[in-house]
């Protein structure tokens, strides 16, 4: 999306403020015990399908994640108050049958929810696992356009048993909405959580050992003819006179009653599990940890809408472009589990000694600790002196929900004897470490193994094309140097991958298939975007690589303080809004929310961003748009003009309108930097400049690059100073917030 400035300002809107939804809670008392039984229930059924011993080559499918997507959505569950009684798992593959998530086991769990329910009470699931499809049956009620029905895969599924049965023990979109609308006829608040592929086609740029995918192919539990025959008798069918019911290989769920359902993934991309956090032990669904991780930090309360808009919102935030979570329901707009009291934020507490003798902090990444930072200890809440810093512990290593540490001087302390460091020991944060704020990548060429079309080979440094190796060697030496080159192509962000001879920019997470068209799978191994030229050219070569990936790295590493926990929010609470119109003379416009495809924009739209300050301080705000070129442009403040991008508690604001063009196309977002106003006003605007001597020689460039914030994107954006981390006081002075979209190409024959 480039954007054309059409108008005059558009004056200050009015906030859109959601109306808040929040479940009664009764009091309970001896006397008034009869009271209670009208207080909203919460109860939960969370599946995790690990192992397949049915299938063949069973060992082929089996999946680390589920197991774990389990565990961490139990616990963001008992943050919000379901009771651990209440919280049904089914997960691997235990030697209690009753305990195994086979299809009979869910079923019985769906009906007992479907039975106890009634009128207000809170149901989650959660299904994560694999996903597949089968023949689809040939009825009125059941019009899929590709011919085939959506799957989940509980542990005991098993081959094809014939048309009218299917593949065994697998579970239908069609059965599995008839289980969900017997919970939902009760009157209860659902909401459902799917973690699996039920079909895609997404572009993969990473190696299989560094994500996998929950998706068994269709031939793997169902003969190809049938496959195909039904495939031919669904193109044959006449046009449906109604809708149907959605996208080819989208699990539609859609029901009668309040319900909200949130899958993985869209129908054209593939769920990955993968370790998380990066550096960490443990496989988790990329969805599932990412939504923990959003609600575990959230420092207010969420929409469903706003939940899904934050997960795209971190993907991007680490350089993903896939996968987009697929939601759809009737409640939306309302608030992600309310509850009559605020949930409960974990604290950070010291537990007991690892088996090697460190020191094992209670928390973890989910609630946004990072390697490398540093916490102050204080001593367990009965002991004297409970209130004073006794030291500090810096983090060594940092898992979902736990983390290793070891004593550190800081802060004008000199590091605490280990003794000290008392299980029940209480933490907060200090200093929040970014880590190294330089774009990985790794070179690789297309494998000569003529049967792996799409198969590659990763080199050690100095073993890659000549070219390629001269033009890395020569970035390296520059000044301000944003990239690292890493041999493992499991901890690259980006690959330079050589193809017949041109070279290429892919992802390590991939394309989606929608971004390069319908020979998207053919053209996996070499996309069109960012072809960057011949080896035969080496000069131009070194100067189109260095400069990609330059850009790339700015707009990353500005996009990765965005992440979720980036700023506390406690001097800047600000909310953020795309408007749209239904044409330049459109004067009102409309929010544009996260859909059922995400946010999604098309050349020729006309659009607005709404910021609205809701803290009781003034906040300075910048608005920065990257592009899916990842070029940096400032949206507002308007160059050289001072001092107007000042927002009052409580006041919004509305920038210009712009019309969305075609020159750049796929995944854009906006990101916005509010500041705790002082006594000048500051912006980030010089951000959008090439290089640090013009950001620093522009609007105010001097002054906002001075800031605690400034000189840590000084090192992110230019590669310049050593700043890599900020304090906790810095912290509490900022907000960095992205809001993604998708633009789309111009339909046929649209105007404005």
């Amino acid at each position: 999306m480039r954007t054309t400035i059409a108008g005059s300002a558009a004056t200050a809107a009015t906030a859109l403020v959601l109306a808040a939804w929040a479940a009664a809670a009764a009091l309970v008392s001896p006397a008034g015990a009869a009271a209670a039984e009208t207080v909203p229930a919460r109860r939960a059924l969370l599946v995790g399908c690990t192992e397949y011993p049915h299938l063949p080559h069973a060992a082929r499918w089996r999946l680390e994640g589920p197991a774990n997507d389990v565990a961490c959505l139990r616990e963001v569950l008992i943050q919000r108050g379901f009771r651990a009684e209440d919280i049904a798992v089914l997960k691997g593959w235990p030697a209690e049958e009753a305990l195994r998530p086979t299809r009979a086991n869910i079923e019985r769990h769906f009906k007992r929810l479907a039975e106890q329910s009634v009128q207000g009470d809170q149901v989650v699931v959660l299904l994560s696992g694999h996903g597949s499809q089968q023949p689809a049956a040939d009825t009125p009620d059941n019009v899929e356009p590709d011919g085939l029905d959506e799957l989940f895969l509980p542990a005991d599924v098993k081959g094809w048993t014939g048309r009218k049965g299917g593949v065994a023990n697998a579970v239908t979109d069609n059965e599995l909405r008839g289980w969900l609308e017997g919970i939902t006829a009760k009157g209860a608040l659902l909401w459902v959580l799917v973690d699996s592929c039920h079909s895609g086609t997404m572009t993969r740029g990473a190696p299989d050992r560094r994500e996998r995918y929950r998706f068994v192919p269709v031939t793997v539990l169902v003969p190809g003819g049938v496959v195909e025959a039904a495939q031919r008798s669904a193109a044959q069918r006449p046009p449906a006179k109604e809708k149907t019911r959605g996208q080819p290989g989208a699990m539609a769920l859609a029901t009668r009653g309040n319900m909200v359902a949130m899958f993985a993934c869209q129908s054209d991309e593939l769920a990955p599990e993968l370790i998380r956090p990066p550096g960490g032990d443990d496989f988790h669904g990329l969805f599932t940890y990412t939504l923990a991780q959003v609600l575990t930090q959230s420092p207010g309360e969420l929409t469903y809408r706003q939940l899904a808009d934050r997960i795209v919102a971190s993907y991007r935030s680490q350089g993903r472009w896939n996968p987009t979570p697929l939601v759809e329901g009737t409640m939306l707009d309302r608030k992600v589990l309310p509850a009559a009291a605020p949930a409960r934020r974990p604290g950070i507490a010291i537990g007991q000694p690892t088996a090697q003798g460190t020191t094992r902090v209670l928390a973890g990444a989910l609630s946004g600790l990072s390697p490398l930072s540093v916490l102050s200890v204080y001593p367990p809440a009965a002991e004297k002196h409970a209130d004073s810093v006794i030291g500090h512990v810096r983090l060594t290593h940092v898992g979902a929900t736990t983390s290793t540490a070891e004593p550190v001087a800081f802060g004008g302390l000199a590091a605490p004897a280990p003794d000290k460091l008392k299980p029940g020991s209480r933490c907060t944060l200090a200093f929040v470490d970014f880590g190294d704020l330089r774009l990985k990548c790794a070179v690789q060429t297309q494998a000569t193994d003529a049967s792996a079309a799409h198969a590659t080979v990763t080199h050690a440094a100095g073993k890659g094309p000549k070219a390629v190796e001269a033009a890395l060697a020569g970035q390296a030496r520059q000044t301000g140097n944003l990239v690292r080159r890493v041999d493992d192509p499991a901890a690259a962000e980006w690959f330079i991958r050589v193809v017949a001879g041109r070279v290429y920019l892919v992802p390590a997470a991939g394309w989606q298939s929608r971004f390069l068209g319908a020979e998207a799978g053919a053209r996996a191994l070499a996309p069109p975007l960012f072809q960057l030229g011949d080896l035969a050219k080496p000069d131009a070569l070194a100067g189109k690589l260095t400069a990609a990936l330059t850009s790339i790295a700015r707009a990353q590493h500005l996009m990765h303080l965005a992440r979720t926990g980036a700023g506390q929010a406690d001097a800047a609470q600000v909310e953020l809004d795309m408007l749209t119109y239904r044409n330049r003379d459109d004067a009102k416009g409309t929010v544009l929310g996260y859909g059922t495809a995400g946010r999604e924009v098309t050349a020729g739209d006309w659009v607005a961003f709404r910021v609205g300050n809701r803290g009781s301080a003034a906040a300075d705000v910048t608005l920065l748009f990257i592009d899916s070129g990842y070029g940096i442009s400032c949206l507002f403040p308007a160059a050289g003009i001072v001092g107007d991008n000042r927002l009052a508690p409580g006041k919004d604001l509305t920038t210009q309108r712009v019309q969305v063009t075609a020159d750049t196309i796929g995944a854009e977002q906006l990101v916005l930097i509010a500041v705790r106003a002082g006594r000048d006003p500051v912006d980030f605007s010089c951000l959008e400049q090439p290089t640090l001597a013009k950001a620093r020689a522009a609007h105010r460039g001097a002054s906002a690059m001075g800031s605690p914030l400034g000189r840590l994107l000084e090192s992110a954006v230019y590669g310049s100073g050593k700043a890599r981390g900020l304090g906790a006081g810095d912290l509490g002075d900022f907000t960095v917030r992205l809001l993604p979209w998708v633009t789309l190409p111009a339909k046929a024959g649209a105007g404005d």
